[in-house]
């Protein structure tokens, strides 16, 4: 039996922390910069209809 979808839909919650790093950075010439400490976060739901819709977003980020 195939599960049933959420009347809302698909979607995508984006975590965000006002000027803080969420994730380590690798420069071209292989410095590291390391994750800030946010404690603090932003939280926004965007709607997604297709996985054409999920590639649109994640090249906005």
């Amino acid at each position: 039996m195939a599960p049933k979808l959420s009347a809302i839909g698909c979607g995508l919650t984006i975590l965000r922390a006002r000027g803080r790093r969420l994730c380590k950075t690798l420069r071209a010439d292989g410095t590291l910069i390391p994750y800030d400490s946010a404690r603090t976060f932003d939280l926004h739901h965007e709607p997604l209809a297709d996985l054409a819709g999920l590639a649109d977003l994640l090249r906005r980020l």
